[in-house]
């Protein structure tokens, strides 16, 4: 039995090879980790302290803190990647970047059996992630103007100086920084619906 050759066979062939490379590069360069709100607690002299992590498909939020007394110790965030068990964070904001001067943190994880690991504080560190709790307003938002009595005023959101609410699934924190300087101005943050 003969195959008859034509060009518009050869065109079906080149779309769906085409297809299937675009469609395996797609999904392959999306994070293997789920977006959601990750928890890691440790109690050291009976002061229990938090590392927060908010993450979505490209950015991370990673805060260190303590409830019971209140005190914020540090936190980081900006856009990543995933390249060899390593989550590398590009930082937009370091809250202890006077001290330390880093611009580029790599940290390595596991995830397996729907469970997240991440390598700090010289070991791996199971994280709880918090029940999924998607809302309509999920997101990074930087503020782009302010309504007063006397009307409104715009900002221009691409200059360096920042500040971003970061919602992510019943979470919220805000940063105020300075992507140019590195500087660090402020941040808060907690629980919203």
């Amino acid at each position: 039995m003969k195959t008859k050759f034509s060009l518009k066979n050869l065109n079906q062939t080149v779309i769906l090879i085409l297809f299937g490379v675009f469609f395996t590069s797609n999904t392959m360069a999306q994070s293997p980790i789920p977006s959601g709100t990750y928890i890691f607690e440790s109690t050291s002299e009976g002061i229990t302290t938090s590392h927060l992590f908010l993450l979505d498909k490209d950015y991370m939020v990673h805060t260190i803190f303590s409830k019971a007394p209140a005190d914020f110790k540090k936190t980081v965030g900006g856009f990543y990647e995933v390249k060899n068990n390593n989550i590398v964070l590009n930082l937009e904001f370091n809250s202890d970047y006077k001290n330390d001067s880093i611009k580029t943190i790599s940290i390595p994880y596991t995830f397996q059996n729907n469970q997240l690991y991440l390598q700090f504080d010289g070991s791996m560190k199971k994280m709880e992630m918090e029940p999924q709790n998607t809302q309509d307003l999920d997101g990074k938002w930087l503020m782009a103007g302010r309504v007063t009595e006397d009307g409104e005023s715009r900002r221009d959101t691409t200059r360096p100086r920042k500040t971003m609410k970061f919602l992510n699934q019943g979470n919220f924190q805000w940063i105020a920084f300075n992507t140019e300087t590195m500087e660090f101005f402020g941040t808060g943050g907690g629980k919203f619906t």
